[in-house]
This record gives structure tokens, C-alpha cells and sequence, in this order.
């Protein structure tokens, strides 16, 4: 019987935009490939930009095939305290407001109240081991609103945020996680299993 291969097609001058929280640096973008240059990572030409989702770094990638690798040359400044601002985390489906008092920063997260809405930072963990992660919020539904938390893409938990008195009244809800040292993706996301909307200020890892 005949052996038969499928490969997927090769991409030509495809377009990337890739976000990034405010406080992320870029000093490079690079493509490695078997099929050329002995495998030498080639850079890419790039952009920085930034849109309603958050900043980015767009690139074209001229040739891909499933075998090839792109990487960013990235570094994550660490915030005093090690505060890390909601509204300069990447957004999607939400937006930023100043119309209550008690944030930090130049603002906060509001409109998190449907499925599907999530506030991703990028953060740099200095120290390994055992973290504790505050998240900041005000919250006056009625009734706690809950959210997931992923780490890296891995589910981590769910976090119930009490109601408060008013929007003006800040709260944190504070979880643990092993972490390693360097560079980590936390997302804290509005499943369909959550409920409730909330204002988002910050998150604190200690």
C-alpha cells in the first residue's frame, strides 16, 4: 500500500500583529528556519503600535512552514511595588474609564461584564516560588462576580469578588501560585460559568 504524506502549505508574506502589555520592551523579532541560512535566525523588520486592545508589535513573516520558529526578544519592566495597571495590561472587550474615585494609575478596566471578556498582564517574577496575586477591583452588582484565572494558558483558579458599598470602594481578592522566575502570561477571564460585572484596577504579585 502506498504511504502517503500531507503537509500543511507554506504561508507567504504573512501578517503579524502580536500584543503586549505597555511595560513590555522589544529589541528584536526573529525568524529560524532549516531551510535557509543553515538555520540561523534571520531578524524581521517590526513595528510597535498600539490600538484599543493594548500595545503590539507587528511584523511580516515572508516565508512559514509548520517546521519554521518565530521568537520576540522581549523584556517586562517590573513596576514599583510591583503593581501592574489594569489599564495597561491587553484588553479585549472592555474599555478604560476614570469616572470613579480610589484607582491607581491613569485609570481602570471598566465594562468587564460578559462572557468572553478578559484582562491579560504580562509580568516578570524576580523571585520564585510560592506568589501571592492581589487583584484590585470594585464591584457593586449586588452579589460577588467570579472570574478564572489562567497562568501561562493553564487554568489556576476562580476568584470570588465581594460586593462593596459603591463603585468608589476598592477591594483586592488575593490567590496563590508557584511561579518561576522570568517572564509569565496572567489572564483573569470572564467564563461562561462566571457572573457579574466588575471595575478592574491593578494586580499586585508579592
Amino acid at each position: 500500500m502506498a504511504e502517503y504524506h500531507i503537509y500543511p502549505n507554506t504561508e507567504k508574506n504573512l501578517s503579524i500583529k502580536y500584543y503586549l502589555s505597555s511595560n513590555s520592551n522589544i529589541s528584536g523579532v526573529y525568524l529560524a528556519s532549516p531551510d535557509s541560512n543553515d538555520g540561523i535566525s534571520q531578524s524581521l523588520p517590526y513595528n510597535i503600535g498600539t490600538d484599543g486592545i493594548g500595545k503590539y508589535v507587528s511584523f511580516i513573516i515572508p516565508s512559514l512552514n509548520y517546521w519554521d520558529m518565530i521568537y520576540i526578544n522581549r523584556n517586562i519592566s517590573v513596576p514599583s511595588g510591583q503593581i501592574y495597571e489594569a489599564e495597561s495590561a491587553i484588553k479585549t472587550n472592555v474599555t478604560v474609564n476614570t469616572n470613579h474615585t480610589g484607582y491607581s494609575g491613569s485609570g481602570f478596566v471598566d465594562g468587564f461584564a460578559e462572557s468572553g471578556d478578559e484582562v491579560t498582564f504580562q509580568v516578570n517574577v524576580q523571585t520564585p516560588g510560592i506568589r501571592t496575586l492581589s487583584f484590585k477591583y470594585a464591584n457593586q452588582t449586588g452579589y460577588p462576580a467570579t472570574r478564572h484565572i489562567y497562568i501561562d494558558g493553564s487554568y489556576a483558579g476562580t476568584i470570588s469578588m465581594e460586593n462593596q458599598v459603591n463603585w468608589n470602594t476598592w477591594s483586592t481578592k488575593s490567590m496563590q501560585a508557584d511561579m518561576t522566575e522570568g517572564i509569565h502570561s496572567i489572564c483573569i477571564y470572564f467564563d461562561t460559568t462566571d457572573s457579574h460585572a466588575i471595575n478592574l484596577d491593578s494586580l499586585t504579585i508579592s
